[in-house]
Protein backbone atom coordinates (compact mmCIF):
# COMPACT_ATOMS: atom_id res chain seq x y z
CA UNK A 1 0.00 0.00 0.00
CA UNK A 2 2.83 2.44 0.85
CA UNK A 3 4.48 1.82 -2.53
CA UNK A 4 1.17 2.49 -4.27
CA UNK A 5 0.68 5.77 -2.38
CA UNK A 6 4.26 6.94 -2.97
CA UNK A 7 4.08 5.86 -6.60
CA UNK A 8 0.75 7.65 -7.06
CA UNK A 9 2.15 10.84 -5.54
CA UNK A 10 5.23 10.65 -7.76
CA UNK A 11 3.05 10.12 -10.84
CA UNK A 12 0.81 13.05 -9.87
CA UNK A 13 3.86 15.27 -9.32
CA UNK A 14 5.22 14.26 -12.72
CA UNK A 15 2.01 15.33 -14.48
CA UNK A 16 1.36 18.42 -12.36
CA UNK A 17 2.73 21.28 -14.44
CA UNK A 18 1.79 24.04 -11.99
CA UNK A 19 4.42 26.64 -11.20
CA UNK A 20 4.61 28.68 -8.04
CA UNK A 21 4.99 32.43 -8.44
CA UNK A 22 8.69 31.94 -7.65
CA UNK A 23 9.05 29.60 -10.64
CA UNK A 24 7.31 31.73 -13.28
CA UNK A 25 9.64 32.48 -16.18
CA UNK A 26 9.76 34.90 -19.10
CA UNK A 27 7.88 33.33 -21.99
CA UNK A 28 5.39 31.42 -19.83
CA UNK A 29 1.83 31.61 -21.13
CA UNK A 30 -1.23 30.98 -18.98
CA UNK A 31 -4.86 31.89 -18.47
CA UNK A 32 -6.05 34.46 -15.96
CA UNK A 33 -6.11 32.95 -12.48
CA UNK A 34 -9.56 32.81 -10.91
CA UNK A 35 -8.37 34.35 -7.65
CA UNK A 36 -7.22 37.94 -7.16
CA UNK A 37 -4.32 36.65 -5.06
CA UNK A 38 -2.66 33.52 -6.39
CA UNK A 39 0.44 31.53 -5.54
CA UNK A 40 0.76 29.35 -8.62
CA UNK A 41 -0.16 29.24 -12.28
CA UNK A 42 -0.77 26.46 -14.77
CA UNK A 43 1.43 27.37 -17.73
CA UNK A 44 0.32 26.24 -21.17
CA UNK A 45 2.15 26.04 -24.46
CA UNK A 46 1.96 29.48 -26.09
CA UNK A 47 0.73 27.91 -29.35
CA UNK A 48 -2.52 27.17 -27.50
CA UNK A 49 -5.05 29.96 -26.90
CA UNK A 50 -4.16 31.82 -23.69
CA UNK A 51 -4.83 35.10 -21.87
CA UNK A 52 -1.42 36.18 -20.63
CA UNK A 53 2.27 35.87 -21.44
CA UNK A 54 5.10 36.75 -19.07
CA UNK A 55 7.44 39.16 -20.86
CA UNK A 56 9.65 40.24 -17.97
CA UNK A 57 10.45 39.70 -14.32
CA UNK A 58 11.31 42.78 -12.29
CA UNK A 59 13.27 42.64 -9.06
CA UNK A 60 11.77 45.60 -7.22
CA UNK A 61 14.68 45.71 -4.76
CA UNK A 62 16.93 46.94 -7.60
CA UNK A 63 14.70 49.95 -8.28
CA UNK A 64 14.95 51.86 -5.02
CA UNK A 65 15.87 51.52 -1.36
CA UNK A 66 12.13 51.83 -0.70
CA UNK A 67 11.87 48.24 -1.98
CA UNK A 68 15.02 46.77 -0.44
CA UNK A 69 14.93 43.48 1.42
CA UNK A 70 14.85 45.34 4.74
CA UNK A 71 12.24 47.92 3.76
CA UNK A 72 8.75 47.81 5.21
CA UNK A 73 5.94 47.11 2.74
CA UNK A 74 5.30 50.48 1.07
CA UNK A 75 1.69 49.68 0.18
CA UNK A 76 -0.15 48.09 -2.71
CA UNK A 77 -0.28 51.26 -4.82
CA UNK A 78 3.43 52.07 -4.50
CA UNK A 79 4.46 48.50 -5.30
CA UNK A 80 2.13 48.28 -8.29
CA UNK A 81 3.16 51.66 -9.70
CA UNK A 82 6.87 50.85 -9.46
CA UNK A 83 6.31 47.43 -11.03
CA UNK A 84 4.12 48.78 -13.85
CA UNK A 85 6.65 51.49 -14.71
CA UNK A 86 9.51 48.98 -14.77
CA UNK A 87 7.42 46.58 -16.87
CA UNK A 88 6.58 49.28 -19.40
CA UNK A 89 10.33 49.89 -19.91
CA UNK A 90 10.85 46.19 -20.67
CA UNK A 91 8.00 46.02 -23.20
CA UNK A 92 9.78 47.23 -26.35
CA UNK A 93 12.76 44.84 -26.13
CA UNK A 94 10.33 41.91 -25.87
CA UNK A 95 7.64 42.93 -28.37
CA UNK A 96 9.71 45.02 -30.78
CA UNK A 97 7.66 48.20 -30.69
CA UNK A 98 7.27 51.03 -28.16
CA UNK A 99 4.44 50.44 -25.70
CA UNK A 100 2.74 53.73 -26.61
CA UNK A 101 2.60 52.61 -30.27
CA UNK A 102 1.41 49.09 -29.52
CA UNK A 103 -2.07 47.58 -29.66
CA UNK A 104 -1.11 45.26 -26.79
CA UNK A 105 -1.57 45.83 -23.07
CA UNK A 106 0.51 45.08 -20.01
CA UNK A 107 -0.11 44.42 -16.36
CA UNK A 108 2.06 43.60 -13.37
CA UNK A 109 1.47 40.89 -10.81
CA UNK A 110 3.12 42.15 -7.65
CA UNK A 111 4.13 40.74 -4.28
CA UNK A 112 1.45 40.78 -1.59
CA UNK A 113 2.00 42.21 1.89
CA UNK A 114 2.36 38.66 3.19
CA UNK A 115 4.88 37.67 0.52
CA UNK A 116 6.83 40.87 1.10
CA UNK A 117 7.05 40.49 4.85
CA UNK A 118 7.11 36.71 5.30
CA UNK A 119 9.27 35.45 2.42
CA UNK A 120 11.00 38.65 1.23
CA UNK A 121 9.26 38.51 -2.18
CA UNK A 122 10.33 41.47 -4.34
CA UNK A 123 9.68 40.03 -7.81
CA UNK A 124 6.96 41.43 -10.06
CA UNK A 125 5.75 39.44 -13.06
CA UNK A 126 5.16 41.56 -16.16
CA UNK A 127 2.43 40.16 -18.39
CA UNK A 128 1.21 41.09 -21.83
CA UNK A 129 -2.25 40.55 -23.30
CA UNK A 130 -4.65 41.51 -26.07
CA UNK A 131 -8.13 43.01 -25.87
CA UNK A 132 -11.09 42.81 -28.24
CA UNK A 133 -11.76 45.46 -30.89
CA UNK A 134 -14.16 47.35 -28.61
CA UNK A 135 -11.42 47.36 -25.92
CA UNK A 136 -13.91 46.05 -23.38
CA UNK A 137 -12.47 42.62 -22.59
CA UNK A 138 -9.33 40.54 -22.75
CA UNK A 139 -9.16 38.20 -25.72
CA UNK A 140 -7.25 34.97 -26.20
CA UNK A 141 -3.88 35.02 -27.97
CA UNK A 142 -2.53 32.13 -29.98
CA UNK A 143 1.25 32.06 -30.25
CA UNK A 144 3.87 34.08 -28.45
CA UNK A 145 3.90 37.88 -28.54
CA UNK A 146 7.70 37.95 -28.42
CA UNK A 147 8.88 40.07 -31.38
CA UNK A 148 5.23 40.54 -32.48
CA UNK A 149 6.02 44.13 -33.51
CA UNK A 150 2.52 45.39 -32.87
Amino acid sequence: VVVLIVGGFALFSFFDSSKTVDEIAVGDCFNTPEEDVFYEIDPIDCVEAHDLEVFALVDLSTLSSEFSSVAAYPGDDAVYEAAWNACSEKFEPYVGVDYQQSVLYIDAFTPTFEGWTEVDDRIANCVIFEVNDAQTAMTKTTGSLRNAGR
